[in-house]
């Protein structure tokens, strides 16, 4: 700033020769005026600072000049090498490097995510892949590490409870647990994603990565749907202690993860310009099963009423993950804690409570859930409910008289009209205050309470003789059973096995009800049942039409009597229609829907229903008539059309038994037009930042809600397309519709698509929008000229394309048909950021002469294609034998054809040929002599020249083998 102020107010005075030299005379004080055209007020330095090595780069840069001011510049500057780093973005540990990554401990099918940022410390762009590999020895020793921590934790947190079998001795040698690995987890199951799992990081550029940790449920064990788990013992907490990295249940699978994550291109390696990111991923996914609850079914027995009986489960965690349990509410029991954590390796009792609020038999399912719903069991709760005894009293007086109150109790059981009294209980009558005589039934209830009372006694002495007996035959079955037990462990067979042949069904225990398929609790359509009123009771479905049909008419005499003849009221109450009312629901129109209508025979013998030929317009049945078998049921298929709208229609069907009974049920729906439904009506597109397509495309779901397949027809408008553009939905149904954006320069990225449907009160419509900024390039070359270039030979010219925009751009280049057979391009598609250049290299090969004049095409999204003219000229090279004296010694001048002669055999002899290219491009020739192993051609040398022709012939030698020619 000091030297533009003085330069401003020095003089701009003629300068002279000797001017340059002169600095004695101080300058004059004058202000700068636009007319000192050659008075430079600033000007721009341009500093290179040295990259090298990696270091801090500090330097000094003193300007000189003729002022007495001194001006010197401090640069400084830090070098570091471009590389990509990944940082934590949340957590403790947020901003720090991110080397390793650890999920903890979690279950089969639950999932975790750790978000990071991947940063681009390098000034050039920088691609990057991530790749996933499992890694053995890192999950053996992630295991191991887990194991030691373990250890230490219940050292210094657990203490040692009084009578273990652990002493001085025993504390000297810490019982170790080896890690083992089975071969299947070697294999990568997917567990680990990251996104975006690829994508381009601008200079100076941020990325959010997200680590999602997922282990999918292993499958079952093969040749079993289901798994068993037995609680686990001693024996097995031994045997299997070291399996899968910790003490696990039996048959439950714990799996230790070790994954190594890289981040980087490839190839980066052994280029060195952005060397990858590598993490390592630890984690422990353990089965949820494994938290198991004993025994299956608690049994309470007898509870009085608003009384309380109490139980106990064991839960146990057989996994070392902490895992969150929840029972379910459950009418007339209580579980205490009802919800909890439980840590690995762990056991805990639950009181579960029997408080009944009425009398009865209870049995109660509930069910454990496991991390909520991960695993659940389910329980059995039983229990029976009874009335306690009365106790009597004894502030209450039970004697009743005149003006006295009456007990509510004996009120109703001797009546207002009667007076119990101590001195009339063996009389036979009572006199009342007025005088009148009432006969006493106090003597015959006392009689009819003592009978109840001694049946009662009799049937509960029977009952407590039949229990003795079942107790005994449980005690010797229990017997055979230990026996049976002894056995098969003799005999080697473990029964706690679930792939064993006992299948882990324990005898002791009562075996759960195995589940039924779905299939199985579907009711059979066409049953007989065992009494007169199943066939009427069983119901058929309206939706489901009976495909069996019996015979229309009667063919055996019996038949002919029975569906002749006339029924008595309740006969024809036993003849039962399945409905009254027939609901069609809603029906679209023109469409057929169909229905079934049912009549079940609970009578003995056949009886014939007829549908009467007097029916609606809108509704056809069919068979029109079947013989019923006695018990039996028979199903016609009603059938609905209608051709216009009714939002309510009602019509009624006569039937006939016997053809002398009529009766009639009734018919009801809803007839709508035909319709298609949207899932959106306004659909935004936008393309991923790192694509490079020229179009996005995004779906559409079109629905059917009726009852009739309806077609569709869009109409595509610029520059949106939709495919299909026309079809066919199934009733009820739906299809997938894929939208397509083709951004075109000139045309609105916003219109409008229409959808007819035949039949229907509107078309649809769905608006689209596209999402763009638009970009700006250009070429830098005015034309590619190849000039002239040989036929065959390859020619190349460079040119460049920038973005002279502020948004990034993505590029397509197109050679026209007129120069696609003989230029290429060394780019097809990229994406060019603001302010960038992208070279490319156009190839020239020719197959023919050709003169070029076209251009090349580079169509930017969304904005006018550029163009680039290309010229040039393809020739052939115009070589040809030169027609020389060509004279070996004193021969005579050779023609284009060669001859030469007889020669001995081992010598050698020359001929000369003299090529000449006319054409003003220079050719390449090949000289094919593959087949001639007896001529070879070079280039000729100065001393191959002809020699001038000797005087006189030498004479030949005999006897030795003449020298060869120089």
């Amino acid at each position: 700033r000091d030297l533009a102020r003085l330069a401003a107010r020095r003089p701009a005075p003629a300068r002279g020769a000797d001017d340059d030299d002169d600095d004695s005379e101080p300058p004059s004080s004058r202000e700068a005026t636009p007319g000192d055209s050659k008075l430079s007020v600033a000007t721009k330095i341009k500093l290179i600072v040295p990259t090298g090595a990696a270091g801090v780069q500090r330097f000094r840069v003193n300007v000189k000049s003729r002022q007495p001011l001194p001006c010197a510049l401090d640069v400084s500057a830090v070098v570091a090498p471009p590389r990509l780093e990944l940082y934590a973005a949340e957590g403790p540990d947020a901003g720090r490097l991110l080397s390793d990554v650890d999920f903890g401990s979690m279950f089969y099918g639950q999932a975790r995510e750790i978000k990071a940022i991947l940063v681009n410390n390098a000034p050039t762009a920088c691609p990057f892949v991530v790749s996933v590999a499992s890694d053995r020895e890192l999950a053996v020793a992630n295991a191991k590490k887990r194991l030691e921590q373990q250890a230490a934790d219940e050292d210094l947190g657990e203490p040692k409870e009084k009578g273990s079998d652990d002493d001085d001795e025993d504390e000297d040698e810490p019982k170790t647990r080896e890690v083992q690995f089975r071969d299947e987890w070697a294999v990568d199951d997917g567990a680990l994603t990251v996104t975006p799992a690829e994508g381009l990081l601008e200079p100076r550029a941020e990325q959010a990565v997200v680590f999602k940790f997922a282990p999918p449920i292993p499958p079952p064990a093969s040749g079993f749907k289901h798994q068993i788990f037995a609680p686990m013992t001693a024996e097995d907490d031994d045997a299997h202690a070291g399996e899968a990295g910790g003490r696990q249940r039996r048959n439950v699978p714990a799996r230790p993860y070790g994954l190594r994550v890289r981040l980087g291109a490839e190839g980066d390696e052994e280029d060195g310009k952005h060397p990858p990111v590598e993490v390592n991923v630890a984690a422990h996914a353990a089965e949820p099963h494994a938290v198991h609850a004993t025994p299956g079914i608690l049994r309470f027995g007898r509870c009085v009423t608003r009384k309380k009986k109490v139980g106990a489960l064991t839960i146990e965690n057989a996994c070392d993950v902490a895992a969150r349990f929840e029972f379910a509410h459950c009418p007339q029991f209580r579980v205490f804690p009802r919800v909890g954590r439980l840590a690995g390796r762990a056991q805990a009792r639950v009181r579960v409570e029997f408080y009944p609020a009425s009398m009865g038999n209870f049995e109660v399912v509930c069910d454990l859930k496991v991390e909520g719903g991960l695993a659940t069991q389910q329980l059995t709760f039983r229990g029976k409910a009874v009335q306690g005894k009365r106790e009597k009293d004894p502030n209450k007086s039970l004697i009743a008289g005149p003006g006295m109150t009456w007990d509510p109790i004996q009120q109703s059981l001797y009546g207002d009209d009667y007076l119990k009294l101590f001195s009339s209980f063996e009389g036979q009558s009572t006199i009342l205050a007025d005088g009148t005589v009432l006969e006493s039934k106090y003597a015959a209830i006392e009689d009819e309470k003592l009978r109840e009372q001694k049946q009662f006694s009799d049937a509960n002495a029977k009952k407590y003789v039949q229990y003795l007996r079942d107790c005994t035959k449980k005690r010797e079955g229990r017997v055979d059973r230990d026996a049976a037990l002894r056995t098969a462990a003799l005999s080697g067979r473990d029964l706690r096995d679930p792939k064993g042949v006992d299948l882990a069904l324990h005898p002791l225990e009562e075996p759960p009800p195995p589940p039924l398929p779905d299939g199985f609790a579907e009711p059979l359509w066409i049953q007989k049942g065992g009494g007169r009123k199943s066939a009427a009771a069983t119901a058929l479905d309206a939706n489901k039409l009976v495909q069996e049909k019996f015979k229309p008419r009667p063919t055996t005499q019996a038949e002919m009597r029975h569906c002749s003849a006339r029924l008595s009221a309740a006969e024809l109450a036993q003849v039962t229609p399945t409905t009254a009312l027939l609901d069609f629901g809603r029906v679209c129109v023109g469409s057929t829907a169909v229905r079934n209508f049912g009549v079940a025979n609970g009578l003995d013998h056949a009886v014939l229903v007829a549908l009467s030929d007097e029916m609606p317009p809108e509704i056809t049945g069919r068979p029109a008539s079947q013989v019923v078998p006695p018990e039996a049921q028979c199903g016609f298929d009603m059938s609905f059309h209608c051709d216009k709208e009714m939002k309510d229609y009602r019509g009624v069907v006569q039937y006939t038994i016997n053809d002398a009974h009529v009766l009639t049920f009734e018919v009801t729906a809803e007839v709508v037009p035909v319709r298609l439904d949207l899932d959106v009506t306004d659909l935004e597109l936008a393309f991923d930042a790192h694509s490079l397509e020229p179009s996005v495309d995004q779906e559409v779901t079109l629905t059917n809600p009726g009852n009739s397949a309806v077609d569709f027809v869009w109409a595509p408008g610029a520059p949106f397309g939709i495919s299909p553009e026309e079809g066919t939905i199934k009733p009820y149904g739906s299809a997938t519709m894929l939208v397509t954006w083709t951004p075109e320069h000139g045309v609105p990225n916003a219109a409008k698509l229409h959808a007819h449907v035949p039949g229907a009160k509107a078309d649809l419509e769905l608006a689209v929008s596209g999402v763009l900024e638009e970009a700006t390039c250009a070429f830098k070359q005015k034309k590619v000229d190849f000039g002239n270039a040989a036929v065959g030979a390859v020619k190349d010219f460079e040119i460049t394309l920038e973005n002279t925009g502020d948004v990034a751009a993505v590029c397509t280049m197109e050679i026209p048909g007129e120069l696609s057979d003989c230029v290429t391009c060394s780019h097809d598609r990229f994406r060019l950021a603001a302010g960038q250049t992208q070279p490319m290299t156009l190839l020239l090969k020719a197959t023919d002469p050709r003169k070029l004049d076209g251009y090349v095409v580079c169509d930017v999204r969304g904005c006018a294609p550029l163009k680039i003219k290309v010229e040039g000229t393809a020739i052939v090279p115009d070589v040809r034998i030169a027609r020389e004296e060509i004279s070996f010694g004193d021969e005579e001048p050779a023609p284009l054809v060669f001859d030469f002669a007889s020669q001995f055999v081992g010598f050698e002899c020359r001929r000369r040929v003299v090529l000449q290219n006319a054409s003003e491009i220079p050719a390449n020739l090949i000289l094919d002599l593959s087949n001639h192993p007896d001529f070879d051609a070079e280039p000729c040398k100065p001393r191959d020249e002809p020699a001038p022709a000797p005087a006189t012939q030498a004479r030949p030698t005999f006897g030795r083998t003449p020298a060869p020619a120089p």
